[in-house]
């Protein structure tokens, strides 16, 4: 290697070391980086991810396999009961990560060899730091709980899922306490009479289908915008995303809400961490 070779392959380092940390952080900053395989999908594959990126995830980047997982799951079934597991893990006091990574790795083991999930969602993570993105749900879910721990957390698809340890640690304690997870795509289907899962915190972890003809976290028929209880489940809701683009997500809840229910969904209870139409 010559000396202009030299030079051009350092200048390349400290480029993508962010011009050069110390070296008593080299450590830090390589952790910080996904798997090589996850970093080739999604520089060269559209962030199309197998069960083996997926795999790779799990000791550093836990949260993102967990998010990962739930996509990668076709099956109704499958992810209802592997949301189960994951409650009946976040709600006990002693829960321990390893735990979860154990969970993880069986969940894994599920999922067909030929399975390809998109993962563009990890661009956005890495840009922002894992760490940082869980603190900043965790306060998310905390601002929720502190408004009003009588309204109901509805986690908007499958990205929300990455938040959802927090909800459950917050709301476990909380008398009756539901969860609901929808599923936009779901929700929009008009063959489909479910929009997603409701998760029962107490008195005992249980997670059911959630139909659209059935009140939220009850087991009767819906009135729709004729409600006897005036709303009472459904419009006392907080619905959680964890990032806003150009609203479109956020534009089929709420008018799955005011066709189906007959409900407005005010903007202070659509509850993000980023909001890019702000920006």
């Amino acid at each position: 290697m010559d000396y202009r070779e030299s030079k051009q392959k350092m200048g390349f380092f400290k480029m993508f070391s962010k011009n050069a940390k110390p070296e008593s952080t080299a450590g830090s900053f390589y952790q910080s980086l996904y798997p090589e395989t996850v970093r080739y999908a999604l520089s060269y594959r559209d962030a199309l991810m197998s069960k083996v990126e997926i795999r790779s995830l799990v000791d550093r980047f836990t949260n993102e396999a967990l998010y990962l997982v739930i996509k990668a799951l076709d099956d109704v079934e499958a992810k209802r009961l592997y949301l189960e597991d994951l409650t009946r893990l976040f709600i006990k006091p002693d829960y321990q990560d390893e735990d979860l990574k154990v969970c993880l790795y069986r969940w894994i083991d599920k999922i067909p060899e030929d399975k390809m999930v998109a993962g563009t969602k990890l661009a956005q993570l890495s840009r922002c730091g894992s760490d940082n993105w869980q603190e900043s749900f965790q306060a998310l879910a905390q601002r929720c709980y502190d408004d009003d721990q009588t309204a109901l957390p509805l986690l908007i698809a499958h990205t929300a899922i990455l938040g959802f340890q927090h909800f459950v640690q917050l709301y476990k304690d909380v008398p009756k306490a539901h969860i609901i997870v929808v599923l936009p795509d779901w929700m929009i289907d008009k063959s489909n009479d479910l929009m997603g899962y409701d998760v029962v915190l107490s008195p005992k972890v249980r997670v059911d289908l959630q139909e659209k003809s059935q009140c939220l976290s009850n087991q009767w028929s819906c009135y729709g915008a004729n409600c006897p209880l005036n709303h009472v489940y459904c419009g006392n809701t907080y619905y959680v995303d964890d990032t806003i683009h150009s609203g479109a997500t956020a534009g089929k809840i709420t008018s799955f809400w005011y066709s189906e229910y007959g409900l407005s969904v005010p903007d202070e209870k659509i509850r993000v961490i980023t909001d890019l139409r702000k920006s």
